[in-house]
């Protein structure tokens, strides 16, 4: 009988994949039940297009984890990853389902989509190495506080506190990558 020997030589390949994905669609079905039970739960009223984009969106970042996990093995990276794409993952799904800022037609929430793009196009431009990686959720934490600070400005109220929650999830995953390039360098 032979056995899988991916992920450096680990016999049981990755412990993981299967409880991502899984997770992934169990979350897709949460609506999906929801809209079962009708009149006791009318909030979940969702189309197919709300299925295609939670599926997309969800299984985007299952496999922004993937990668990750290709990329390195170290706990701190992994847990880097995670938190930066469920960062990114949450701001994209609250941004689009209700909005940041007003609801979710108002424009200026095309702010958080340059905070998704400098985060995605510094982990490309990292080429998902730990110290590159940690100075893109350093540019995503700068860039989610730049835009917290303007929704202030343009009047948002509390509505700047709820752009503002993004950050601390930019700077740990900063953070954690930084320990993983710092052990890196250790070696």
């Amino acid at each position: 009988m032979a056995t899988s020997t991916r992920f450096n030589g680990n016999p049981r390949g990755n412990f993981w994949r299967p409880l991502i994905w899984g997770g992934a669609c169990l979350l897709l079905l949460i609506p999906a039940v929801s809209m079962q039970l009708g009149e006791r739960n009318p909030g979940f009223n969702w189309g197919l297009g709300d299925f295609i984009a939670a599926g997309v969106m969800l299984f985007g970042a299952c496999g922004a984890f993937e990668l990750a996990a290709r990329t390195s093995r170290r706990p701190a990276y992994l847990l880097g990853a995670a938190v930066g794409i469920g960062t990114g993952l949450f701001l994209l799904w609250s941004n689009l389902a209700v909005g940041v800022l007003g609801d979710e037609g108002n424009r200026a929430n095309l702010m958080f989509a340059a905070v998704l793009a400098i985060a995605s196009i510094g982990a490309l431009v990292a080429r998902f190495r730990p110290a590159g990686m940690t100075m893109a959720m350093l540019a995503a934490a700068s860039a989610q506080t730049v835009a917290a600070i303007a929704a202030f400005f343009l009047g948002f109220g509390w509505d700047t506190w709820v752009a503002a929650m993004f950050v601390p999830g930019w700077a740990l995953s900063a953070a954690l990558f930084g320990y993983a390039a710092r052990q890196d360098a250790g070696n």
